[in-house]
């Protein structure tokens, strides 16, 4: 009767006719062998999610460096445009005439290709409140 409710468990039921048997050492011994593949599994796994934690951890530093020196370039260009600007008679410019205009031209478009800057636009203008 006890080995009908013990048939979902096929391991507890050869553990148990060997030690029946009088072969529980060899059942053992595999069952040791297991646990230990088991826990070289678990320890390959733990360090391979160590290792992808460390290189996200990287990519996030590196990420966070080149930001901040995208934003060092892109303030030169901020400035730039501040000084056209601060030379016009209203102390405005528009868009239209940032990209229109030869002085404007001749002197964005290096600054633009040297930061690597495809267009200046509203929402580039609104990283640089306190200075466009």
């Amino acid at each position: 009767a006890w080995d009908e409710n013990l048939e979902d468990d096929a391991a507890l039921q050869a553990a148990l006719r060997a030690s029946l048997e009088g072969t529980a050492g060899a059942v053992n011994a595999k069952m040791r062998r297991e646990e230990q593949a088991r826990l070289r599994d678990f320890k390959a796994a733990k360090q391979q999610e160590q290792k992808a934690a460390a290189l996200k951890e990287r990519r996030t530093k590196e990420a966070s460096k080149a930001k901040e020196a995208d934003n060092a370039a892109d303030q030169e260009v901020a400035d730039a445009i501040a000084s056209i600007a601060r030379k016009s008679p209203d102390q405005k410019v528009s868009l239209n005439f940032l990209s229109q205009d030869a002085g404007c031209k001749k002197l964005l478009k290096p600054l633009q290709k040297k930061h690597g800057i495809k267009s200046i636009s509203k929402v580039w203008a609104a990283r640089f409140p306190s200075i466009l």
